[in-house]
């Protein structure tokens, strides 16, 4: 079957990254790939310099996105950034296809819709009117927003590529560790020596859990897609404010309730393949 121009089968050792994120968690994840080189595989550090850059790709895609996030949150407000920040999913199924030739049901892109359109309803809250002005500044905040969703997909689409196709051999420590120092080089260019830490303990800890999360990112791109990993998230999201109203006594809102049921049938439409009907 063909899968499109990217997937072409390759000799020579190339390199596939995972999931970018913060800077915190590259500096994580850079620090696990110690393994590698104390088991002395230098088989997998046999790489060409344009293999090797590939991976600059996804992490020059993850900083310009979170620096359009900043500009985006100076026109709206977090609840409206979530909102239409679902959109990524959407993004995602496109450069899937495009990409990568992956063809997905009705049904799944139905998934996809309810799944957005869930985690939507999640973020609503009652609001007043918005002047002219504010609604001049929202509407270029919702762009940025679709940009960020846009590169966001986009990213996650190409990781993901490099993951299962550029080089089925490399070791997926060794691609964190490129993707990680690529992506603590673009942080570099931002840093202040100035910048306060705030608790140096939490944000160790902040580190660590950082560098896991990725780490088990780049594992569902490894064995799964870009839109298992986009579900994951979500259900992940919502698990986590379940988790703030028994621990931080977090109010559920009827919108929030109510896009909790979207998300979960969207989780049945999406994985769940009907019988087949008028079988012998």
């Amino acid at each position: 079957m063909d899968t499109g121009p990217m997937i072409e089968e390759r000799k020579e050792y190339t390199t596939r990254p995972h999931h970018t994120s913060p800077g915190c968690r590259r500096a994580g994840s850079v620090c696990s790939t110690a393994e590698l080189y104390c088991r002395g595989d230098s088989t997998a550090l046999r790489l060409s310099p344009s293999s090797a850059l590939a991976f600059a790709v996804p992490a020059l895609l993850y900083a310009i996105q979170n620096n359009l996030n900043y500009f985006a949150l100076q026109h709206i407000d977090a609840q409206t950034y979530q909102l239409w920040g679902c959109s990524k999913l959407v993004f995602a199924g496109l450069f899937l296809r495009i990409l990568l030739s992956r063809q997905l049901s009705a049904r799944k892109w139905v998934g996809l819709g309810i799944l957005a359109a869930g985690m939507a309803l999640t973020t609503l809250r009652p609001g007043r009117a918005a002047t002219s002005h504010e609604a001049s500044s929202t509407v270029r905040g919702i762009a940025l927003v679709l940009c960020t969703s846009s590169l966001s997909g986009l990213s996650s689409v190409f990781n993901e590529w490099l993951i299962k196709f550029a080089d089925p051999k490399a070791p997926l420590m060794f691609k964190n560790f490129l993707l990680y120092g690529f992506g603590a080089l673009m942080c570099a260019a931002g840093w202040r020596p100035s910048a306060p830490l705030g608790d140096p303990l939490l944000f160790g800890i902040l580190v660590v859990v950082q560098a896991l999360c990725g780490l088990c990112v780049s594992l569902v791109l490894k064995y799964c897609d870009s839109l298992v990993k986009g579900f994951s998230t979500s259900g992940g999201v919502l698990l986590a404010t379940f988790l703030s109203c028994l621990l931080f006594g977090f109010e559920l809102r009827t919108p929030f309730v109510a896009g909790f049921a979207i998300v979960v049938l969207a989780f049945y439409v999406y994985f769940v393949t009907p019988p087949a009907t008028g079988a012998a």
